[in-house]
């Protein structure tokens, strides 16, 4: 049973304990019978694309092939299935398809028409809090759910790397933030951080997940709302906080480090991350520097909870890295002349072997032209003759590719301490900025 395809995936409420849960819809598909003797009809290891087609046409199959709001890859950049009927007709009849992916094709579109058939009618039942779908691009279900409470299921289904699938709590017009998030990620987006209270698997599985995570913050705020206050707003607040505490005192840490988490949910796991050199004063200024993005929305939580401490705290460390990040950046210029140097005397001595290797080159092309058909075809025996009148030359080309390497490794070295010297001047910039812009706020 999978859902959208055999089910539609819902939230309802029970009107006697005030709790919601997910419910299963069931999805009617009429083409069952008619699916099933295609099937039988048409072997799928052979072509018979115009019979299908055709058979189709005499059946109320044909009624699937319209523009159906659909995603069919939600987390890709696919639009919708093809609808135009001559494109229909070319694809179903398309020469060297197998059978078995005609009527693959042909399955798709009934998925979407029967999905869609449904959610026609189920999105204008009251009852009915949210429901699962498959709709392409931007689209939010938002719910108000009682004075204090609302959420918002907003996806943006088959639009690639912009593709996304959140769950918004907002809980006494206040926005939930994963703020967790920014500790537990090693890549993240600040701006994108505070767009969601959770973020789920990008396709029909991930319904499951967000309606749980729904149902799971609803029922406890109805139970015990000191407790639901506690995990979703005070916890999220304090393990940041230890987290960029602990990023202070350390070069390794449990770290997700999955680039799209987005894409990666449910199997992102954390590991053991260590960081050395300047590449651990980045990741710390960056990780300490961004959480001074979350004061604002930390502030708004003021009615809630104290947040002071948790502020002040948030301050502390952007302090401390504020007050190491000049000599960081002293060292950094430091290093960078040294590895320019390196790399101008790596690329004299590369300019020379490779002067050296072409000579090698020229004289062995020379050489080869002067063998005979039997003598070139015995490569050993020319190569040790050639070695032997030119026993200068016999490691040229191994002393040119040995050159090329090391000049491209101290190349890559100085880009990548070129691009943490200019990271590093920008969080200290946005740190003293910070600062210099809160002088009163902060003391």
């Amino acid at each position: 049973m999978k859902i959208n395809v055999d089910f539609i995936l819902s939230l309802q409420k029970d009107p006697n304990s005030n709790l919601i849960s997910p419910n299963k819809i069931t999805i009617e598909n009429p083409y069952v019978e008619e699916l099933k003797k295609l099937r039988e009809n048409f072997p799928k290891f052979k072509m018979n694309g115009p019979e299908i087609y055709n058979a189709v046409q005499n059946s109320t199959l044909k009624n699937v092939f319209k523009s159906w709001d659909y995603a069919r890859y939600p987390d890709q950049a696919n639009g919708h299935l093809e609808y135009d009927p001559e494109r229909i007709k070319s694809n179903l009849t398309g020469a060297y398809r197998y059978n078995d992916d005609i009527l693959k094709s042909i399955e798709e579109y009934v998925v979407a028409c029967n999905l869609n058939t449904k959610l026609n009618k189920v999105r204008l039942e009251p009852q009915v809090l949210a429901y699962s779908h498959l709709y392409l691009g931007w689209r939010a279900q938002p719910k108000v759910l009682n004075e204090h409470f609302s959420v918002i299921h907003r996806t943006n289904f088959g639009y690639g790397y912009a593709s996304h699938f959140y769950t918004i709590l907002t809980y006494r017009n206040i926005p939930l933030v994963p703020y967790s998030d920014w500790v537990a990620y090693r890549f993240v987006e600040r701006a994108q951080l505070i767009n969601y209270s959770a973020k789920h698997p990008i396709c029909s599985d991930g319904w499951e997940p967000a309606m749980k995570f729904t149902a799971d913050a609803w029922n406890l705020m109805v139970r015990n709302e000191r407790q639901f206050v506690e995990k979703h707003i005070i916890s999220e607040c304090e393990v940041m906080v230890k987290g960029l505490e602990r990023f202070l005192i350390g070069n390794d840490f449990n770290l997700i480090t999955a680039n799209n988490g987005f894409r990666d949910l449910p199997y992102v796991r954390s590991e053991r991350v260590t960081f050395g050199g300047y590449n651990a004063d980045l990741f710390k200024s960056e990780k300490i520097a961004g959480a001074l993005t979350f004061i604002d929305s930390i502030k708004e939580l003021e009615p809630i909870m104290q947040v002071s401490g948790y502020i002040n705290r948030i301050l502390s460390c952007n302090r401390r890295i504020q007050s190491s990040i000049p000599s960081t950046v002293r060292n950094l210029e430091y290093s960078i002349v040294q590895i320019q140097n390196e790399v101008t005397r790596l690329e004299s001595i590369y300019e020379s072997k490779k002067i050296v290797n072409q000579k090698r080159t020229d004289l062995f092309n020379t050489f080869y032209r002067s063998l005979t058909v039997e003598e070139k075809n015995d490569s050993d025996t020319y190569e040790k003759r050639f070695n032997m009148l030119n026993p200068t030359l016999v490691n040229a080309y191994e002393e040119f590719r040995t050159a090329g390497v090391k000049l491209t490794s101290k190349q890559d070295e100085l880009r990548h301490s070129e691009d943490i010297l200019r990271k590093m001047i920008v969080l200290q910039k946005e740190i003293n900025d910070y600062f210099e812009t809160n002088a009163l706020a902060v003391g």
